[in-house]
C-alpha cells in the first residue's frame, strides 16, 4: 500500500510544484529595447525600459546571438516599483534576431531564481 501512495502523491506534488512555480506577485514584467532594430553591425546605443520585476533588487541580464552563444551578460538594479532604465552600449551584432533575457536573481549566480520573474526582447539586425 506504501509504494501505491507514493506513486500517487509524487505526480500531484509535481503539478502543485510547477503550477504554483509559474506564479509571480507582481505580474509578467513589461518593456523593451528603444530602438528595437539596428542596421549597424558593429554596435549600437540601445535604452532597457522595463519595469515588473522584484523591487529594490537586482535582474540579471543575458544578451544571446541568432546562432544561440551569450555574447553579452550583465546586473541592472531595480527600483521601488521593480523597474529600471537604463543605457546600454550593444555590441558584437551579427545579422539576425537577438535575444535579451531579464530575469530575477537575488544571489547574483546568474541562475534565474525559482518563482523570479522572467521576461524576452527580442533585437532585429538589420531594421526591416
Amino acid at each position: 500500500m506504501r509504494k501505491k501512495s507514493i506513486f500517487l502523491i509524487l505526480p500531484m506534488y509535481l503539478i502543485s510544484f510547477v503550477f504554483l512555480s509559474s506564479l509571480s506577485a507582481f505580474g509578467a514584467p513589461q518593456g523593451g529595447i528603444s530602438p528595437g532594430c539596428s542596421n549597424s553591425i558593429d554596435e549600437f546605443e540601445a535604452r532597457f525600459n522595463v519595469n515588473g520585476f522584484l523591487p529594490n533588487s537586482f535582474v540579471g541580464w543575458e544578451f544571446i546571438a541568432p546562432d544561440g552563444t551569450r555574447t553579452m551578460h550583465g546586473y541592472f538594479a531595480t527600483n521601488s516599483t521593480g523597474g529600471f532604465a537604463e543605457d546600454a552600449e550593444i555590441e558584437s551584432l551579427t545579422q539576425g534576431d537577438h535575444t535579451l533575457f531579464l530575469y530575477d536573481d537575488l544571489e547574483h549566480d546568474y541562475i534565474v531564481d525559482q518563482n523570479g520573474n522572467l521576461a524576452k526582447i527580442t533585437l532585429e539586425v538589420p531594421c526591416t
